[in-house]
């Protein structure tokens, strides 16, 4: 194995079985390895947005805690899932490292373009579902706002309603005793 990095069409890629003699061999290598790259580049991405998920769902989570062992299990099973997608993430980036390690010219391109492309692809599709997941819990917020100031609105219009009965019968005639007050000091 040569430590430098060449352009031999000759190397072999992690397993002795895996050997590359002809250039259409190279070719085949270089787009299963973009490839590689790609998924690699999704499942980063993927994790991200599991990890914000997770994020804004353990709030949601916190503030509806109507029992205790389905939010424990929901946060348990969200966890395992961005717990598995970072493994994977992790093979996928030692694969792809020990894959550059054969300082093979050609590999290390289809690397780079990969992870590039990969990104490029990944990136606004993972950013646009976070978007539309923070709307959709802003929204919940709105709605559970709404239906507290609609209750507290019926609070307090029983309230007023209750007040006002005293003032007509002169029972809570607070203007009257606040002008009182002034007056004396």
């Amino acid at each position: 194995m040569q430590h430098y990095f060449h352009t031999s069409s000759k190397s072999v890629l992690l397993f002795e079985e895996w050997k590359i003699e002809t250039w259409k061999g190279m070719f085949v290598s270089t787009l299963i390895i973009f490839m590689l790259t790609i998924v690699y580049e999704f499942c980063s991405s993927y994790h991200k947005y599991l990890n914000y998920s997770l994020n804004i769902k353990q709030e949601r989570l916190a503030r509806d805690e109507q029992s205790k062992i389905s939010t424990q299990y929901k946060r348990f099973r969200r966890h395992i899932r961005s717990l598995l997608f970072y493994i994977l993430q992790l093979l996928f980036g030692y694969v792809i490292m020990l894959l550059v390690m054969t300082y093979q010219v050609y590999i290390l391109t289809s690397v780079l373009i990969g992870v590039g492309f990969g990104y490029f692809i990944s990136n606004p599709i993972i950013l646009r579902g976070m978007d539309k997941l923070y709307l959709r819990e802003l929204e919940k917020v709105k709605i559970e706002n709404e239906s507290l100031n609609h209750n507290g609105d019926n609070v307090t219009n029983r309230d007023n309603e209750t007040n006002g009965d005293n003032e007509t019968n002169g029972d809570n005639d607070k203007s009257g005793s606040r002008l009182l007050v002034e007056s004396n000091a």
